[in-house]
Formats: structure tokens, sequence, C-alpha cells
């Protein structure tokens, strides 16, 4: 039979493996958790900075068109003042 010191090294050797096993999917699976975790923020910060450069682009817009407005009404300015004259 074998020698109670090699069923001992074997009783000791299958339970290293199966706490390795056990403990390397707990890992696994924190390590999984925290990418999801980490790829819903990443996503959340993007929609954020989308809805700031979409409101950037709105006033972009309505600063243009209020440049245009103030160019219209200067030159309306102007020829009332020639007419004026």
């Amino acid at each position: 039979m074998m020698s109670e010191a090699i069923l001992v090294a074997l009783i000791t050797a299958v339970a290293s493996v199966g706490a390795q096993l056990i403990i390397s999917r707990t890992s696994s699976a924190k390590f999984q958790q925290a990418q999801l975790d980490s790829q819903k923020f990443l996503e959340y910060k993007i929609d954020k900075l989308a809805e700031k450069q979409e409101k950037y682009n709105n006033l972009q817009e309505r600063v243009a068109l209020a440049e245009r407005d103030i160019r219209v009404a200067n030159h309306r300015i102007d020829d009332l003042e020639r007419k004026a004259e």
C-alpha cells in the first residue's frame, strides 16, 4: 500500500489545486465586474460629454445667428443715417 507520506502529499496537492481553482474563479468574477463597472462609467462620461458638445454646438449656432442679425441691423442703421443726411 501507499505510504502515509505519499497519501498526505496527494491530499495536500488536491486541496491546493482546489483552493487555487476557487481563488481563480473568484478573482475572475471580481475582475469581470470591475471591467463592467469601468465600461459603464466610461459610457456615462461619454454621454455627458456628448450632451455638453451638443449644447456648445447650439450656442455656436445661436451666436452665428445673432452676429448675422447684428450685421443686418447695422446695415439698416447705416442706410437710415444716409437717408437722414
